[in-house]
């Protein structure tokens, strides 16, 4: 599942200043471990196992509560599925972009979406229709104007990158050939 996890923090760093380094080596600490190899802050980390409590498909912790295993705590940023709706009764994950709500599918991609949204730093938000909405409604795999204005609210906007047939682009190329033919005369 590293690609999906690639590809939702690509969908929220779409829309805000975020730049994915990809997967970075940590030194295969356990989630919460103190002093992890290599450093430990900004690490999101992705596991599955069974949380225990009945319904909750998964959890993420936002970065700063680091310090809920002490100073040097590796937890912020962790993204945690849960294997089973119940003892002994395991949800049936899915990547279906049209899982409907009201049985044991449950669409990973939006799941990952939205845990990966409380990685950043994002909370939950009463707007229907959202990511960050707190209860699985089926599949969404689409940002919100809610969703996005609470990243960019945290990171900001992501820069525009000039259009190669811009003004600005065209201005900068004229230049720069001009420049590299003064210097070819020389």
């Amino acid at each position: 599942y590293k690609d999906l996890i690639d590809d939702v923090f690509n969908v929220w760093a779409s829309v805000a200043n975020l730049t994915n380094l990809g997967e970075v080596a940590d030194g295969g600490a356990d989630a919460g471990a103190l002093d992890a190899a290599g450093g430990h802050l900004g690490d999101i980390r992705v596991a599955a196992w069974e949380i225990g409590a009945s319904g909750v498909l998964a959890h993420a912790f936002q970065p700063g509560t680091e310090a809920i295993f002490g100073p040097g705590g590796s937890i912020a940023g962790d993204i945690h599925f849960d294997l089973f709706a119940a003892p002994g009764v395991p949800w049936l994950w899915v990547d279906d972009p049209f899982d409907a709500p009201g049985d044991l599918t449950i669409d990973i991609y939006t799941v990952a979406l939205h845990e990966m949204g409380h990685a950043l730093g994002l909370a939950h938000t009463g707007v229907f229709g959202a990511v960050m909405e707190p209860v699985y409604a089926g599949a969404r795999r689409t940002l919100s104007a809610d969703d996005i204005a609470g990243i960019q609210a945290i990171y900001g906007v992501k820069p525009a990158v000039p259009d190669a047939g811009s003004a600005g682009a065209m201005l900068l190329m004229s230049f720069l050939f001009l420049a590299r033919r003064r210097s070819d005369k020389k």
